[in-house]
């Protein structure tokens, strides 16, 4: 369950060098860790976990270089820049709110994960 999480953020970050344009463009990655978390916050049964994991697996090898794993080599504790990032995007007003949603399930994901 944790490389969901990992290929989520992962490809948040690797949006911003594939399109050259960051948050808009991350809803592959966001798509990855909205998945995470439906299985995580829920209980569904084996066959519908089957079911998401299976998708989010698919998803996820159908852009190998948008979900090449970023380097997670040791924790990180600070978490200013996405929140400096978060709070941009809260200042601009935005009929869509990607910038805010794709940035708090970031922080959601670097809050249970620290190495991302």
């Amino acid at each position: 369950m944790e490389k969901y999480l990992h290929a989520g953020i992962s490809a948040l970050a690797n949006a911003r060098n594939k399109f050259d344009y960051p948050w808009f463009l991350g809803h592959s990655g966001a798509a990855v860790l909205a998945g995470y978390f439906m299985l995580e916050d829920n209980a569904f049964s084996d066959e519908i976990r089957t079911a998401i994991a299976s998708h989010l697996d698919e998803y996820i090898a159908k852009d190998t270089e948008l979900f090449e794993p970023v380097n997670i080599t040791a924790t990180q504790t600070d978490t200013s820049a996405l929140l400096q990032a978060l709070s941009e995007c809260v200042c601009i007003q935005s009929t869509t709110g990607h910038g805010v949603i794709f940035g708090t399930l970031a922080l959601r994901a670097v809050t249970i994960e620290p190495a991302l």
